[in-house]
């Protein structure tokens, strides 16, 4: 049976080199809306999404992968005899890629006078479900959700050493990505993440009553990203690392410093700073 890759991907940088390749190698390909017309613009050998469900995709698309073909062939755990035979009565090949990227939710929310439905619009669903399946199954799948993961992917496809331990890898960055995303959709939605008034949202005097720049939430999620390494903790023994909350300006904190000479920081430099 020919292996399967999904790839529906929002940020589609490499993902035509990436569908060649997998095709080179024997997968069929399977994709969505955009990105199955670059690779058949492309003259790439492409199944779309709906001739493996059956149904077309609806409602605007917001209504594309949400489906038992789908996710079967996600979930389905190879090796499983009962699994298997199910695959087999429906006719549904396992999938052994999914490659996978969300609406761009952060950036539209970056812009300028972006209204709330656009926020809305920009809310993945069918990403993060495909995302997490792929994931829960990473004994079965390899589930991609960065181009920079690209080549790596290829790598281990092309010397068959895509092995579980990779596989594991990959799945912890995977709920890694769709947690930061939701975070970031739950802090916009409740006016915590640095945008707490419908000035700062670009949002009409219409939308202004979704926010509450009083509010303190029972539950504070934020996302930070790790900027550099830092030479130990308050203590020797101790490792440390120093992070930046997304969507805060940092043009006048540590990070926006030149680095001259002495040793790499440490936890006590920037706390002293």
């Amino acid at each position: 049976m020919k292996k399967r890759a999904i790839i529906s991907v929002s940020n589609k940088e490499g993902a035509l080199e990436l569908a060649k390749g997998l095709v080179s190698m024997g997968y069929e390909i399977v994709s969505t809306g955009g990105t199955a017309q670059l690779l058949s613009d492309n003259n790439v050998p492409v199944t779309l999404v709906e001739d493996v469900t059956g149904s077309p995709e609806c409602l605007g698309g917001r209504v594309k992968t949400l489906h038992p073909r789908v996710f079967a062939g996600l979930l389905a755990i190879v090796g499983d005899a009962e699994h298997e035979q199910t695959l087999a009565e429906m006719g549904i090949p396992p999938v052994d890629i999914l490659v996978s990227n969300l609406y761009p939710f952060v950036e539209t929310i970056g812009k300028s006078g972006h209204t709330l439905e656009e926020a809305i619009e920009n809310i993945d669903i069918g990403g993060p479900s495909m995302i997490r399946a792929a994931a829960k199954n990473y004994k079965s799948v390899a589930v991609i959700t960065d181009p920079s993961q690209y080549s790596e992917l290829m790598k281990r496809v092309e010397s068959g050493t895509c092995d579980e331990g990779y596989r594991f890898d990959l799945a912890a960055s995977a709920f890694t990505y769709t947690a930061d995303y939701d975070t970031h959709i739950s802090g916009y939605l409740c006016g915590v993440t640095n945008k707490k008034t419908p000035e700062k949202t670009g949002m009409t005097n219409e939308h202004s009553k979704f926010i509450d720049v009083n509010n303190c939430p029972d539950e504070l999620n934020l996302v930070y990203k790790k900027h550099t390494a830092l030479r130990y903790g308050e203590n020797p023994q101790q490792g440390a690392a120093y992070y930046i909350m997304e969507g805060v300006n940092t043009a006048h904190g540590v990070e926006s410093a030149t680095f001259l000479h002495g040793k790499e920081l440490s936890y006590n430099n920037i706390s002293d700073t």
